[in-house]
């Protein structure tokens, strides 16, 4: 088995000069394994848009290393920093669209930046990757002329087109409607599947997390486990409810409220817990399987040995 397409160990990274220096990364190291979706959270301010513009050669490593698609990116040269560059797709919470382009020549011009591709091919690539997204009947549009949910597949469509081994999305479902979100987010994993591509998101949006094959957890600039931010978050939840009926100020919004408005707002908290439940059961199965592989692994050695040792005697 190669190396893993992203490496991350001892990552400290600042902001600011002097008095005004603050450390914003604080000892983070992970790694990222080939096709493998993982998905960042942690409230905003936390570093999670430092450590993914760090991943994507898009700022400078200050301390610790970084290695992306086998490149050590503390350093690195621009020559380096380019090649890295190349193998990486970018989707951003704004689509970043050029207004005065179509979706056609939008995904084309990311593809430019591969000097090794005709133009036939380039057209062939773009063509491709947006009927693939559904908007085939959409290419030749400007982006004052989609939907929101659109132009973000125009973005994924842009950012998979270059055929990358990473894609790097930072808040792809921040602008999108509750099913634009969980479209995109759907259709971004269904795709990087098929390629074997491995995608880092960092999201605020706990509808999408049952996508992930690992979740990690980032907050005051340290990494730590899902199930750690869970705990820690339904804590904050229960002491914030607390406070608040003390406050009379729950008992007051929901008196506020009319039957279908209080009728929304349950299947609303009823969505949030069963999509942790969904992660949480994903996660245990995952468990399960590791467990179940292990065992396996060690009985068949374990006979192995047995056998080696009877042909012994």
């Amino acid at each position: 088995m190669g190396a893993a397409p992203i490496e991350i160990e001892g990552v400290n990274h600042f902001f600011g000069e002097g008095a005004l220096k603050r450390q914003i990364l604080f000892d983070v190291s992970a790694e990222i394994r080939a096709g493998e979706i993982v998905i960042v959270t942690g409230p905003s301010g936390g570093g999670k848009t430092t450590l993914l513009t760090l991943i994507g050669a898009l700022r400078h490593v200050q301390d610790g290393q970084v290695r992306v698609l086998g490149e050590d990116l503390h350093g690195a040269s621009a020559r380096v920093v380019g090649r890295v560059r190349k193998g990486i797709g970018y989707i951003f919470q704004a689509h970043n669209l050029l207004t005065a382009l179509t979706a056609v020549q939008n995904v084309q011009m990311a593809l430019y930046l591969h000097s090794d591709l005709s133009r036939t091919e380039i057209r062939r690539r773009a063509v491709e990757m947006l009927e693939a997204v559904g908007l085939g009947p959409h290419m030749d549009k400007l982006p004052k002329q989609m939907s929101g949910g659109q132009k973000q597949r125009v973005a994924i469509a842009r950012a998979l087109a270059g055929r990358p081994r990473i894609i790097l999305a930072d808040e792809p479902t921040a602008s999108l409607d509750k099913q634009s979100g969980r479209d995109a987010v759907t259709l971004m994993h269904d795709l990087a599947k098929q390629q074997g591509v491995t995608v880092l998101l960092v999201t605020h949006d706990n509808r999408i997390l049952d996508v992930a094959d690992r979740i990690i957890h980032l907050e005051d600039g340290r990494l730590s486990s899902f199930t750690a931010a869970v705990a820690a978050s339904t804590q904050h939840m229960m002491d914030m409810l607390a406070q608040h009926t003390r406050k009379g100020e729950l008992a007051g919004h929901v008196h506020g409220l009319s039957v279908e408005q209080f009728a929304e707002l349950l299947r609303e908290a009823t969505a949030e817990c069963e999509q942790f439940l969904r992660v949480a059961r994903k996660r245990k199965n995952q468990q399960r399987e590791t467990k179940r592989t292990v065992s396996r692994s060690f009985r068949r050695g374990s006979t192995k040995r047995f056998t080696q040792n009877r042909g012994a005697l």
